[in-house]
């Protein structure tokens, strides 16, 4: 029997009111030196609608054209509410910056805190009662890039539905649906014996020399079985390898989600390994009328041989986290040094959204290194397959209505729930019309033109 999910039913309506939506686009930026404001939130007033501005403070939002007042906010920044009416197609926006200095924080704050670590452990308490307690429904734009040091290689853009049951309900239960996907050619260089062994070994369970020589004859395999491996291969390999998530679900919940993952076996912070940190109040800024601590962290493991270290954004009034920037450096003596360029392993930035007195993603940005050979093969330089990924993850609309989502759970088979974004899937141009997206930077506008210039994006999207 042919079902129709909850924010496919919502989406389903919304072409039949079209011309009731309205699009506006702009550009955010600093009020003293006018340089552009980046990751600045623009969201509808008292609604989870919203986007965020790219690196040249670029946005575009669309919206019910009923909704009369555009919010726009960045922490160190005043806040600025505009009437739909004053904002025109392309219009400046300009943000006051407004921050402290610790030595007027010393001197006149005295109800502000003043001890970082102190700081983080108060935000830490009251992470659970800050965040999400009970189950929301979330739709999200999906970005996900592929590239050697100076061009694109790969170009996924997907429409995800997320079900999180909450943290004190079930702290693993996140669910996921890719509704959409739109991808460009894929020009990178891979290791296909090893994607198709990998699958093979998943697949049929034989011995690994009996799985390496069938993929050494892979020229013999139909085109959907070597597009099967592929899509396998990198849902489960990008961002590190997981043989049961794929790489939305290890963005969403593993432990490269920091705070909802807190206190997990083996997290980044839970109430043990904060101890272990160094916590250093760097700053304290303004996000409207509020006061924020940014708190700089740092962490060594011997064992691992890797550093953590980052920034975590912490309103005062209540210690909420806004914001978390979380990186993993490689020591000098690490094994992967010798075939990553660098010493990143990967970087992570969260940023929280306020919505009906709770806090809830609003978007994540994740960068790593990716291996698209065999281990071995990278190590002794035979040939550079390995790329850098990047996604990035908007929650354009957050549903809350408890009943709405209890029947929808309730009416979905499990195997309806498909999180990976690299299988093939038909493209559809009105459903994209009408999404609410990241724009893309001047550079990587550039860089997606150069991939275009093999097979016009428009015309790839087409013929999936």
């Amino acid at each position: 029997m042919y079902k129709i999910n909850f924010i496919t039913a919502l989406l389903v309506v919304s072409q039949f009111v079209i011309s009731q939506t309205k699009t506006i686009s702009g550009i955010v930026l600093d009020a003293i030196d006018e340089n552009p404001i980046i990751d600045a939130f623009i969201f509808i007033e008292d609604k989870s609608i919203g986007v965020i501005t790219n690196e040249n403070g670029n946005f575009k939002i669309t919206f019910p054209s009923e909704r009369k007042k555009l919010v726009i906010s960045h922490i160190g920044y005043s806040k600025k509410i505009l009437s739909i009416d004053e904002i025109g197609s392309g219009q400046q926006i300009f943000l006051e910056p407004r921050n402290f200095t610790l030595d007027e924080v010393i001197i006149t704050q005295k109800k502000l805190e003043k001890d970082a670590t102190l700081i983080m452990k108060k935000a830490f308490a009251k992470l659970s009662s800050n965040t999400r307690e009970i189950p929301f429904f979330a739709q999200a734009f999906v970005r996900h890039t592929e590239r050697s040091i100076d061009r694109y290689e790969l170009l996924i853009e997907a429409v995800l539905e997320v079900y999180d049951p909450g943290l004190v309900n079930n702290p693993k239960g996140i669910k996921i649906n890719v509704l959409q996907t739109r991808r460009s050619f894929d020009s990178r260089k891979i290791d296909t014996v090893k994607f198709y062994r990998t699958y093979l070994n998943v697949k049929n369970k034989s011995s690994y020399n009996k799985n390496y020589e069938a993929a050494r004859n892979y020229k013999d395999v139909s085109k959907d079985e070597i597009q099967k491996a592929i899509a396998y291969y990198d849902d489960h390999y990008t961002s590190g390898y997981s043989k049961n998530k794929g790489l939305m679900d290890k963005l969403f919940a593993t432990d490269i989600n920091k705070l909802r993952y807190f206190n997990q076996k083996k997290a980044s912070f839970n109430k043990k390994s904060l101890n272990n940190y160094s916590f250093e109040l760097d700053s304290i800024l303004r996000k409207g009328i509020e006061s924020v601590y940014k708190v700089k962290f740092k962490r060594y493991s011997k064992k691992e041989k890797e550093l953590s270290i980052g920034w975590l954004y912490v309103r005062s009034r209540d210690f909420a986290i806004l914001e978390l920037q979380f990186s993993q450096i490689l020591g000098n003596s690490h094994h992967l040094r010798k075939i990553i360029n660098g010493n990143l392993k990967y970087s992570t930035n969260i940023k929280f959204k306020e919505y009906g007195n709770v806090m809830y993603p609003f978007y994540i940005s994740h960068k790593a290194f990716k291996l698209n050979q065999d281990l071995v093969r990278s190590i002794r330089g035979e040939e550079d397959l390995s790329y850098y990924t990047h996604e990035e993850i908007l929650f354009s609309a957050i549903y809350t209505d408890e009943k709405k989502i209890e029947d929808f759970i309730n009416n979905r088979f499990s195997w309806e729930w498909d999180s990976n974004i690299f299988k093939a899937r038909s493209y559809d141009e009105l459903f994209w019309s009408q999404q609410n997206t990241i724009l893309e930077s001047d550079k990587n506008q550039q860089m997606r033109i150069d991939l275009e210039k093999r097979v016009r994006l428009k015309e790839q999207f087409r013929k999936q």
